[in-house]
């Protein structure tokens, strides 16, 4: 579990160095590094755990039956993290499309700020 969290802090370290101004900024730039960089990291773990476990399936281990069934559980471990990863990535793209956190929309407030509040004078 140490392991774990380690990595996971480490995974999410560059996230500390983005220097946002904002809260909305640093939502817009930890999505962004999420989306652009994390995701991709672990579809390509996942796809490598499952690259292994069928290199280790059909060659390393074909002659041992206890060897195969190891090897097949690992590939359906990887099947599960590509499946999950994929599920989470589009879970976290609908509610940015959907909260309007991707910037097409940027919120904007209820008055002009070009306006200039001038007291009324009647003459």
């Amino acid at each position: 579990m140490r392991y774990i969290i380690l990595t996971v802090l480490l995974a999410t370290a560059p996230l500390s160095v983005l220097a946002a101004d904002s809260i909305d900024g640093l939502v817009n730039k930890g999505t962004g590094f999420i989306g652009g960089v994390l995701i991709y990291f672990l579809l390509g773990l996942a796809t490598i755990v499952f690259l292994f476990n069928v290199t280790r399936y059909f060659i390393i281990g074909s002659g041992d039956e206890q060897g195969r069934t190891k090897a097949k559980t690992g590939a359906m471990y990887g099947i599960a993290a590509f499946v999950l990863i994929s599920i989470m990535w589009g879970i976290v793209n609908f509610l940015v499309n959907g909260l309007g956190l991707n910037n097409s929309n940027p919120i904007k407030p209820d008055y002009n700020s070009e306006w200039e509040l001038t007291p009324y004078v009647d003459e």
